[in-house]
């Protein structure tokens, strides 16, 4: 263990086996071993453990649901950089650099807030098809947990969607005991509308969001039957 892994865990009392020195996200920069600290006193707004294991989360009769990682970086790029599932983005398509920068928001999400956009595993491929979960959100002003999905066009209609959100929304009211969680979508994008729909999302009011008209979904629990496995 080098001087700065060494000195980081003293810092945070890291004493979790999963500790992995080799990469420590500090305030939204990636310090790798080669760095030094440069104060003993520093500001650290948030510190999240990036671990080459992925912690999964939940398992359903086709898909695993799983952190996001480093590792997914060139997967996810080829996803999101397909204007197609993008259509409905305010994000856009995404390169690299913008895949990777979604990146590190779901880490943070998942350290600061417990929950965040996680990956999607097909179980019979073992391939990442794309991710679904949820995270904050500005709303008018007010933090939502708001969901979000966005799979590779090749899973489309084989339910996978509906599967994966069901999935998402059991775990963060089950584990998370989240009060609610908001779907934001625009009128024009029936599919996310049906997935919505067919998962527990009923009514909805009008609102503007980054200068679009959006419909905003909100539901308070989850009533499916359990369709996985909590791990």
């Amino acid at each position: 263990m080098s001087r700065l892994s060494l000195k980081i865990k003293l810092l945070i009392g890291v004493t979790s086996p999963s500790y992995n020195p080799d990469l420590v996200v500090i305030t939204g920069l990636i310090v790798d071993d080669q760095r030094e600290l440069q104060s003993p006193d520093i500001v650290i707004r948030w510190i999240f453990i990036h671990r080459e294991e992925s912690v999964q989360l939940f398992e359903t009769e086709r898909l695993i649901g799983r952190h996001l990682s480093h590792q997914d970086l060139h997967d996810l790029t080829e996803i999101l950089s397909d204007p197609e599932v993008m259509k409905y983005s305010v994000r856009g398509v995404c390169d690299e650099e913008t895949t990777r920068n979604f990146i590190h928001w779901c880490l943070e999400s998942y350290s600061t807030h417990g929950v965040g956009p996680w990956a999607l595993i097909e179980k019979s491929t073992s391939e990442l098809i794309g991710f679904c979960g949820v995270g904050p959100e500005i709303v008018d002003g007010i933090e939502e947990m708001n969901l979000g999905y966005r799979l590779a066009r090749k899973s489309w209609n084989r339910g996978l969607a509906t599967e994966a959100v069901r999935a998402a929304l059991e775990y963060v009211f089950t584990q998370h005991s989240l009060a609610s969680v908001i779907a934001i979508i625009e009128p024009e994008n029936s599919a996310s509308i049906r997935v919505s729909e067919k998962a527990g999302f009923k009514d909805y009011s009008v609102h503007v969001f980054h200068n679009r008209p959006v419909r905003l979904y909100r539901i308070s629990h989850e009533v499916q039957s359990p369709t996985h496995v909590w791990r």
